[in-house]
């Protein structure tokens, strides 16, 4: 393996990295798992030839997230401080730990963290705008919608590129729970993982979000570009460091719109209901997540 070689400013990062002071909104949505399993097999099972088998739980997790400070393991690069807001589907069958989370769709504000997602773990990130509250405490100051995502997409197949609204977030309802059988009484609905059932709060969303991010890393060939000319499946650890005060979980308390934009597909490739629709489970929580180096599960040869 040949030593990287790296160009003055560059905005990739290396890794380990630390998302310090992190603000996290978790909106736990209902989706169909038939769709999730065809996601898993379209970017890893198949490529993969069979090596790689991950499934869906069946429900996928909108996170709004605003990170105070990201330091990576170059601390002469500097402290990034941006937005990420992607939809997390978890997913069986990892090999660094049992359960990962892909993001088929993340949008992040900052060319850093974008270029090294990429280029680095696999993680298909796409440039974003985003309205979100700073902290839980500023839902109640926040206009309405108080969460929006905007990508740069087409309306039609071939049409003019430009910012569209994705998807909003607004809230409803007010009621928080530390019930823990009430929780899981909620979670009963969607196809949780037993040894997730049995865990409290904070402790259950500490295991929830120390889990690995799972990618897929590759490059179109220059002169075959319908081909990769490298292909391979990461899983790279991301784990609570520390989490600040106590976790807010809201029950029914916020309604979730997606918006028709045909160039990201998100209803139709993650089985997610269609129109507005109330968010069963909320998480809200600050925190510092680490994010370690990768895993190399598979390549192609």
């Amino acid at each position: 393996m040949r030593d990287y070689i790296q160009f003055p400013g560059e905005q990739t990062l290396r890794p380990p990295g630390a998302c310090e002071h992190t603000q996290f909104f978790y909106f736990v949505l209902p989706a169909n798992e038939e769709r999730l399993r065809g996601l898993c097999d379209t970017y890893f099972n198949t490529p993969s030839g069979g090596a790689c088998d991950y499934t869906p739980l069946g429900f996928v997790m909108l996170a709004f997230s605003h990170v105070d400070r990201l330091v990576s393991a170059d601390p002469a690069h500097g402290t990034i401080n941006y937005m990420d807001i992607a939809f997390w589907v978890p997913v069986r069958g990892g090999q660094t730990k049992p359960v990962c989370l892909f993001p088929p769709y993340i949008f992040v504000d900052d060319g850093g963290t974008l270029v090294t997602g990429r280029e680095v773990f696999g993680l298909p990130k796409q440039l974003g705008r985003f309205q979100m509250p700073l902290r839980f405490e500023d839902l109640a100051k926040a206009p309405k919608p108080e969460f929006r995502a905007e990508v740069l997409g087409t309306l039609v197949p071939g049409g003019l590129i430009d910012w569209r609204t994705l998807v909003t977030v607004e809230q409803i309802g007010k009621e928080e729970t530390s019930d823990t059988a009430k929780l899981l009484t909620v979670l009963g609905k969607l196809a949780v993982p037993d040894s997730l059932r049995t865990l409290k709060v904070p402790t259950w969303l500490s295991d929830l979000v120390a889990v690995p991010a799972l990618g897929l890393k590759q490059f179109r060939d220059a002169a075959q570009p319908e081909k990769a000319c490298y292909q391979a499946i990461i899983e790279a650890p991301l784990s609570t460091a520390e989490i600040f005060g106590t976790p807010k979980v809201l029950v029914d308390a916020f309604q979730v719109t997606l918006m028709d934009v045909p160039s990201h597909p998100v209803t139709e490739t993650l089985g997610l209901p269609t129109g507005p629709f109330t968010v069963p489970i909320t998480f809200c929580f600050e925190s510092t997540m680490r994010m370690g180096t990768g895993t190399v599960i598979w390549s192609a040869p």
